[in-house]
């Protein structure tokens, strides 16, 4: 069986090429310093302390990937270099067989555009990773000032992934304060009518929608994110189960999520994916599989097959008749 890893996030250490873009500094053993203009400065562990420097790139993914017998990933931007995806480009170009680079773009801003189009025309990525940004106002992903941005994404035909997280959503219904900015991660009847608007738009939702998992049933803000089952349109990704988790490998309190996610979308768009490396801070590589496999066990081998990799190939082989450089080598 094919395993393909659609959620992965790498960088290296900054260099004059590769800058990070964040207060951030490096430290041993894992550890990050943050330090905000005119605020105090926190450290935190970003990484297992098995990382002797605060980096991940893409030569250790690659260590791990063959580890566990991974054929292919995507990967994803972090924070440390904000919207500049050339890391993720050199990445993608140097090892064509076994990644997909996504560019992250920031929904929020005026240049979001030219921000799109330097990703996929200028870098020759393979998908686009929408972020929101701090600020004092969000945006509808259904508004008018969106359009030219979804009717390029149809022209590429490349898939767009996103956070679109339910536990934000709970916040909002239960009155929980929040910053403006996050109302961007619960727009489900939006996203509902982007699609409608734009057909050929596909749409990656991360981390089966961070499942409130202590919610009692049935689940309001999951059937929620569910609903848009009903479009052919979008693809769940079933990564980083132990952030949501409030058990213990292999977060049993997690598998009935997926067994609903696989329910309402079916096999053939779910996607495994790791969210390598953060996720090691609570498990090992092999691990983020063995968890999703013991969940699926009763879907079947045909299902498993589409989840770790079935679907993904479909999905990004080719990416675009346009642009042979993103078939499967």
């Amino acid at each position: 069986m094919r395993i393909i890893d659609m959620h992965t996030h790498v960088w290296d250490l900054p260099s004059a090429e590769f800058p990070w873009h964040a207060p951030v500094k490096p430290l041993t053993y894992g550890r990050v310093r943050n330090e905000p203009p005119g605020q105090p400065s926190t450290e935190s562990q970003l990484l297992s302390p098995s990382f002797a420097q605060s980096v991940a790139p893409a030569e250790m993914l690659l260590r791990f990937m063959d580890w566990a017998e991974v054929e292919r990933a995507a990967i994803l931007p972090s924070f440390l270099h904000g919207f500049d995806n050339r890391y993720i480009a050199a990445c993608a170009k140097r090892w064509p067989d076994r990644f997909w680079g996504f560019g992250a773009v920031d929904l929020m801003s005026d240049e979001l555009l030219s921000q799109a189009s330097l990703a996929v025309d200028g870098l020759g990525l393979h998908g686009l990773y929408g972020w929101p940004t701090d600020g004092e106002r969000g945006v509808w992903f259904d508004d008018h000032q969106l359009t030219p941005f979804w009717k390029q994404v149809e022209r590429w035909g490349v898939p767009v992934t996103m956070h679109i997280s339910t536990l934000r959503r709970r916040a909002d219904l239960l009155g929980w304060p929040h910053l403006p900015h996050q109302a961007y991660y619960h727009q489900i009847a939006q996203l509902g009518r982007v699609v409608e608007q734009h057909p050929r738009v596909r749409i990656l939702i991360d981390h089966l929608g961070d499942p409130v998992v202590d919610e009692e049933p049935p689940h309001r803000t999951y059937r929620e994110l569910l609903s848009l089952a009903r479009f052919p349109n979008f693809f769940l990704k079933i990564s980083a189960l132990s952030y949501f988790s409030q058990q213990e490998f292999p977060y049993v309190d997690v598998h009935a999520f997926i067994r609903k996610a696989a329910g309402a979308f079916g096999p053939d768009r779910l996607l495994w994916g790791s969210d390598f490396p953060g996720t090691l801070l609570r498990c090992t590589y092999r691990q983020t599989i063995d968890s999703v496999r013991t969940a699926c066990d009763q879907l079947g081998d045909e299902a498993q097959a589409a989840i770790f990799g079935g679907a993904a190939a479909s999905l990004m082989d080719p990416v675009s008749p346009a642009r042979p450089d993103t078939r499967i080598g």
